[in-house]
């Protein structure tokens, strides 16, 4: 987790909030060599994981944490900040308490981990949106997952271009074709048979931090279960992939860089 920290610390976006309490969510992937109960403060890596909450929650500007593991890779663990300014992040970066944290996660050898660099994205400033995608499973839905897509674009994708194929309504911004095909996209998620349990979703372009950062989109939907959510998007897979209208065919077209897809088993949140 420490490189994944130091990768940012020289360099720190400044994207204006679309809100007077949020400007963006960052999201820290950590990766164990094996899988790991950070919940057990028993031992040293759950000690450095409570630390590490509690730095986060007792910084000026953060708002609500998240974390939970992966579903099909339980070795790997997301981490998830809402910040309220940019400033608020680039003062926790510069600070002791980071260098603190930084020192902890050096010192603990009970497992080995690696991370990397966390990724910005300016998701719905309405916090009830990001509550219901992101938080853990109730006692009537405990097999309910979050699942997160993230699209990438290569250096030259320029999303104020016009896109050059687009047959449905020529001399449309790449933006603007990207956010249709979604929009097509997450209606169908919805109203699937897993999506049906979040009453939204959420879908955004990341924060580029500076000269030379890529572009890539995250969007995040709940499921009833994971394999609802495998379903979902093994039926997605099954359209024609170049459809113009939009969806998933259409989405995987235009993110040349590739797609992740990740399925979260989500633990906890803290709303400050």
């Amino acid at each position: 987790m420490a490189d994944g920290f130091a990768a940012v610390a020289a360099k720190h976006g400044h994207p204006p909030p679309p809100a007077p309490d949020y400007a963006f969510t960052e999201f820290v992937t950590i990766n164990f060599l094996q899988p790991v109960r950070l919940e057990d403060k028993t031992t040293a890596t759950g000690q450095v994981w409570e630390k590490t909450i509690q730095t986060y929650l007792n910084t000026a500007g953060t708002k609500v944490l998240w974390w939970g593991h992966a579903v099909d890779h339980p070795q790997t663990v997301k981490l998830i900040i809402d910040w309220s300014s940019s400033s608020h992040r680039e003062a926790f970066l510069a600070s002791p308490s980071m260098g603190s944290l930084l020192a902890s996660w050096q010192s603990d050898t009970d497992f080995g981990h690696s991370s990397s660099s966390p990724n910005l994205f300016e998701l719905s400033p309405e916090t009830s949106v990001r509550l219901n995608v992101f938080r853990p499973p109730r006692a009537f839905s405990e097999d309910c997952v979050t699942i997160l897509l993230t699209f990438y674009f290569s250096d030259s994708f320029d999303p104020n271009a016009v896109q050059p194929d687009d047959e449905v309504q020529p001399h449309r911004s790449r933006r603007a074709v990207w956010e249709n095909a979604w929009s097509v996209f997450a209606h169908s998620a919805l109203r699937s048979e897993g999506g049906v349990i979040s009453s939204r979703g959420e879908g955004a372009w990341s924060v580029r931090e500076g000269p030379g950062s890529k572009c890539s989109w995250m969007g995040a939907f709940r499921f009833m279960n994971a394999d609802l959510a495998r379903k979902f998007l093994a039926l997605a897979d099954e359209e024609v992939q170049g459809s113009q209208r939009g969806g998933w065919g259409r989405l995987k077209s235009l993110a040349d860089a590739g797609v992740e897809v990740e399925l979260l088993s989500m633990v906890h949140a803290t709303e400050k």
